[in-house]
Parts: structure tokens; sequence; C-alpha cells
């Protein structure tokens, strides 16, 4: 998708329908049906900012494959990082305030404090790399969301 965006200027916006309910069939018209859309919205910022988390990925992978060698646990720390990393890409998609927040709560589950399952291998370690793509995903995801005013 990144490389068809790169040409276009206008951002690519889509809307799916997730949930359709119909609870009641009388009363009001507008109270008949409830549903969920999921929005999404792509342009070159939000692209940039997916690869930026990637590669932040790849590189708390590749430094936890040196560094985090005798830490117990590397398969809650893949799984951690991949939930990170969807939560940072979602929150950079989201198209309404709704879907980040929730892309968000998503984020910091990934990102929660656990109490360690054992003691910790050294005192001098580099602080939670699982953090950094949620974080990246956060500081992008605040792109356009002040009100625009026009003068007329």
């Amino acid at each position: 998708m990144g490389w068809a965006r790169l040409h276009q200027d206008q951002p690519y916006r889509v809307s799916y329908q997730w949930i359709n309910v119909t609870p009641s069939f009388n009363g009001a018209t507008q109270f008949q049906v409830f549903a969920i859309d999921v929005s999404l919205r792509a342009d070159h910022l939000a692209l940039a900012a997916i690869a930026a988390i990637l590669l932040l990925a790849l590189a708390v992978v590749s430094w936890h494959r040196a560094a985090g060698r005798g830490e117990p646990g590397p398969a809650r720390f893949h799984a951690l990082i991949l939930l990170a990393v969807l939560g940072g890409v979602g929150t950079v998609v989201s198209g309404d305030l709704a879907a980040l927040t929730a892309w968000w709560g998503v984020a910091g589950v990934a990102t929660g404090r656990r109490p360690p399952a054992a003691p910790r291998v050294s005192a001098s370690r580099c602080p939670s790399p699982a953090t950094w793509p949620c974080s990246a995903g956060w500081l992008c995801s605040t792109r356009g969301s002040a009100p625009t005013t026009s003068t007329g």
C-alpha cells in the first residue's frame, strides 16, 4: 500500500462495517439498527510512521537476540512486541477517536508493567524496549487531530 500511495496527494480513507445488529423492530428508525464502522486513514506521514515503527521493532528484536539472551520468557517478549507493533500501527492508521482509544489501549496492554517471572539478570539493562514502537505510534497518531478552521 505504501508504494501505491507514494504519488497520491489525498490520504487513503476507507470504512468497513464491523458490527450490524438490529436490537429493536419498533420505535424511531434511527434507533432500530446498532452499527459500528471501522475507519482507516493512511497518508504520507502515517506510512513513514509505520515504517519507523517496524524498523524500531526490528531493532528491538535484534537487540533482544544479543543482549537478552539469558533472560527468561523470550516467547512472551516476542508476543508482547508483536502486540505493541499492532497497537502502534493501529494507532497510526485509526480514522476516528474511538479507534484511536482502542488501539492505544492495545498498546498499553502490551507495554504494561508486570512483575518479573525470575530475578533480573543485571541491574544495568536498557529501559523496556517494548514501549518504543507504541510511543512512536502515539506520537505520530496526533497528526491532524487539531480542529481545522476555514477562513473565508
